[in-house]
């Protein structure tokens, strides 16, 4: 009997908790957890020593009897002293357990992991991932109240189905929320950041769902602390105002002064390039909307030289970003899992030095860093966990902002954006970067970000859009769609002003192999010949390894391009050299279209427009659904103007072609943006 009297204390409190109680003295009657449909209360439990009877059933026992039924228990061998383990089973609608959420409180936190059914491996992985406690809540009637955490829909309120998603606040995305269609449906979230995120992510699966507004209370609180603090949770729902939706143009409003501020704290300690400030302040409200894009495009911040600010803006830029986590004395274990559990925002400075170290975690981080760019299984890296044959796969999926002097691969250009940097002039002047005096300063304007970000969530369609400037490939308009998605919705003329830098950029960043850098200056080449014609082998490499700027004449140790070295450059191209007749004189040459399918395929299309176009593929547009329009070629544009480009209904394009709805033209030239907002 001593037994009885004298149970774990920790495990009456967390089995109360769970039946939203607390220990005290005395018993308490309250609906059976045990069973549906009980009505009247006939459940009495002792608020002390957990001895409970149901009236009902006829069944009774100890506080570890009840532990049992309702999967809370502390194991028989302890992992450490008076840590509690709790189990929650993730079932499908025919009750099938796939996977287990478990958690372990010990004095020092909690940690939360997965598993598959049997509790050992894995999880298995889920596309639709089941709200928790979905058999019971298919056959209830009850009102649904959403929670975050397991421990917190287990927690008895009179009148509502109480449930909640596996993994957290960023993997609202991962659920299957269908079976809530149709159902009243309240969202109770934790009182933070991610919390609201979390809410709001679900109201775009459940427009009809109500969203508690937490006001007033410490971070982190939730309903279980709601119970601790002995609040009725059905008197806080009824009296609690909910969030409502804000309209689109006081979204945008608000989102346009944050974005002019932003630009003009970069601008105030940090010497930039021209269109630079706003592609970064946008990039830095994007990293808190990434579960928006499919793609995760790197921020590349380089420059030929040291002192030329890139610390300065990386330091300004770990203020403001989303949940920022700089890269340093770090394992690779914990990367992965740094990157796969909360999805931070990557700050690494000094890559160039960094990677020139043949260790095990500059490989992990070229491994990051080569991947990550586009969402699914592309972002995916698998390691061996250590002391097994076990392998494990971690998503690398997040934001990086990188910087570093003198060029960076051409596989990182191609799935970034580069900010180019250079030394401060003479007369350029920028106020000194102290965190320690704008530390405040910055933490204000990160805070509004952060609400802006989450008003956004509101507007911000979830279809990608597919106007982009035609000047852009492929990969660059996947870097920049939703920082244009995110302009157009804000409008004013931030949708005009980051289609124009995203062209700047993108051919300021180009670093194009050799045999594109060839094309282009024998384009150049040809353009120039008084005669059009096929020209000798001969005569083009005397012009190649003339020009004192480019690369050729230093092949071969300075003698110059060959004729060999010409001919295996271009022939990837499907370019060869033939026999041709100058002066009635055979010579091996080139005939000019023979180049013309390599300048439409690989020359930018600010540099070389040639009447020759690839051959289609089959299908409208562009072949990827994607319309362009053309912007100015930015190498003539003295000053980022805004211009007001308006489609024209016609059926056809400039030139009169049919097939394609839309055209664009240029209609009026409006001053450059003041600096002193972008209202």
């Amino acid at each position: 009997m001593s037994a009885y009297q004298k149970p774990d204390p920790r495990l009456v409190e967390a089995v109360l908790n769970r039946l939203g109680l607390q220990p005290g003295t005395g018993n308490k009657t309250i609906k059976s957890p045990l069973r549906e449909g009980d009505d009247h209360p006939s459940f009495t439990i002792n608020l002390e020593s957990g001895l409970w009877y149901d009236h009902k059933t006829k069944e009774g026992g100890t506080v570890y009897d009840l532990a049992k039924k309702l999967n809370i228990f502390l194991p028989e061998k302890k992992i450490h002293k008076n840590n509690l383990f709790v189990h929650y089973p993730y079932k499908n609608a025919e009750g099938k357990i796939l996977f287990i959420v478990h958690r372990e409180d010990t004095p020092k936190g909690k940690r939360i992991w997965q598993t598959d059914s049997g509790g050992r491996n894995p999880p298995p992985k889920i596309d639709n991932r089941p709200l928790y406690r979905l058999p019971e809540l298919l056959r209830s009637s009850e009102p649904i109240l959403v929670v975050e955490g397991e421990k917190c829909a287990s927690v008895q309120v009179s009148g509502y189905f109480l449930t909640t998603w596996a993994g957290g606040a960023g993997a609202v995305e991962k659920t299957d929320w269908k079976p809530l269609q149709g159902r009243k449906v309240i969202v109770w979230p934790d009182a933070d950041e991610p919390g609201l995120r979390a809410s709001l992510a679900i109201k775009r699966f459940l427009p009809h769902a109500e969203i508690l507004r937490i006001e007033g209370k410490p971070k982190g609180w939730d309903i279980a602390a709601a119970v601790a603090e002995g609040i009725d949770p059905v008197a806080f729902i009824a009296s609690c105002p909910r969030i409502t939706e804000p309209r689109k143009e006081e979204v945008a409003e608000e989102t346009r002064r944050v974005l002019g501020d932003i630009v003009q704290v970069l601008r105030k300690y940090v010497v930039l390039p021209e269109h630079a400030a706003e592609v970064i302040a946008l990039y830095t409200l994007q990293t808190y909307l990434l579960d928006f894009s499919d793609f995760a495009p790197m921020l590349l911040i380089t420059s030929p030289e040291m002192r030329c600010g890139k610390t300065t803006l990386l330091s300004i830029l770990e203020q403001l970003v989303y949940r920022p986590r700089l890269f340093a004395n770090v394992t690779p274990a914990a990367i992965y899992r740094l990157v796969e559990k909360e999805a931070p925002t990557l700050l690494i400075d000094e890559v160039d030095s960094l990677l020139r170290q043949k260790t095990e975690t500059t490989e992990a981080l070229r491994g990051l860093l080569n991947a990550g760019h586009r969402r699914g299984s592309a972002s995916k890296v698998i390691r061996a966990v250590k002391d097994t044959d076990e392998l494990r796969e971690y998503s690398v999926f997040c934001p990086k902002i990188i910087a570093g002097i003198g060029r960076v691969p051409r596989t990182w250009v191609d799935r970034g954006i580069v900010i180019a940097m250079r030394r401060k002039a003479p007369h350029e002047k920028v106020e000194r970067f102290t965190l320690s005096i704008v530390g405040r300063e910055l933490e204000a304007l990160q805070g509004r970000i952060e609400e802006v970000a989450n008003l956004l969530r509101t507007v911000l369609p979830t279809t990608p859009t597919n106007v982009f400037p035609e000047q852009l490939n492929d990969r660059s308009c996947d870097n920049f769609e939703l920082l244009f998605r995110i302009s157009d919705t804000i409008g004013g003329r931030w949708g005009e002003i980051i289609r124009e830098a995203a062209v700047a950029l993108s051919e300021a960043g180009d670093d194009d192999s050799p045999g594109v850098e060839l094309l282009k200056d024998i384009y150049v080449y040809a353009q120039g010949k008084a005669q059009e014609g096929p020209f000798t082998t001969e005569e083009l490499l005397k012009y190649l390894n003339d020009l004192d700027d480019r690369p050729w004449g230093s092949y071969n140790s300075n003698r110059g391009l060959s004729a060999r070295n010409l001919a295996s450059l271009l022939k990837p191209y499907g370019i060869a050299p033939t026999t041709i007749s100058v002066g009635g004189v055979k010579k091996k040459g080139y005939r000019t279209e023979a180049f013309a399918d390599a300048f439409a395929r690989y020359l930018p299309k600010s540099l070389a427009a040639p009447e020759h176009k690839p051959t289609p593929l089959p299908s409208e547009g562009n072949g990827n659904g994607r319309i362009r329009y053309p912007l100015p070629d930015p190498l003539s544009c003295n000053s980022l103007q805004d211009k007001e480009l308006t489609a024209v209904s016609n059926g056809g394009t400039d030139s009169g072609e049919k097939g394609k709805p839309w055209r664009w033209s240029v209609v009026e030239k409006i001053e450059p943006l003041p600096t002193d907002g972008y209202i």
